[in-house]
């Protein structure tokens, strides 16, 4: 009996100090991954440019973040006239799994719409996207994703 009345104090005692030492550490963390994220999506933006080009084959796209139902965010618009894609397609991996991770780590839940893909065109020596929905960051190459709020401490 005795065995029993320690095995449920350990028990218990985990069930009530767990959660507090999880939660304290946890909101650090997920403020680092999403001001990793940020940085990620800097760096993305940076290295998406320049947007020149000669023809509309000279335009391409990328899918940028990870929907919890499934399928990018968005897309990145880059020119295969820049020199830096490879640089551009690794940090754009890294930051896709790192959305990912942060979705799941947060149970993040979306609309399951589908993002748009671009319609791609070489337009005054700069490649843009012609799809209405899309129109408006064309230019840019892509538009921050915002972070998800950060939790309250």
């Amino acid at each position: 009996m005795r065995n029993l009345k320690q095995a449920l104090f350990i028990v218990v005692s985990g069930l009530l100090i767990g959660p507090a030492a999880y939660s304290a550490d946890a909101p650090q963390k997920l403020d680092k991954r999403i001001a990793q994220r940020a940085r990620l999506n800097d760096e993305v933006l940076r290295l998406s440019q320049p947007l020149t080009c000669k023809a509309d084959s000279d335009c391409a796209s990328l899918a940028m973040g990870s929907k919890p139902c499934g399928g990018p965010w968005k897309f990145v618009l880059y020119s295969k006239r820049n020199s830096k894609i490879p640089a551009l397609k690794k940090k754009l991996d890294e930051y896709n799994k790192l959305d990912q991770k942060i979705n799941e780590s947060q149970q993040v839940m979306s609309d399951c719409s589908v993002a748009i893909e671009p319609i791609l065109k070489c337009e005054k020596s700069m490649c843009i996207d012609t799809a209405s929905a899309n129109a408006g960051n064309a230019r840019e190459g892509l538009e921050k994703i915002a972070p998800a709020p950060a939790p309250k401490h």
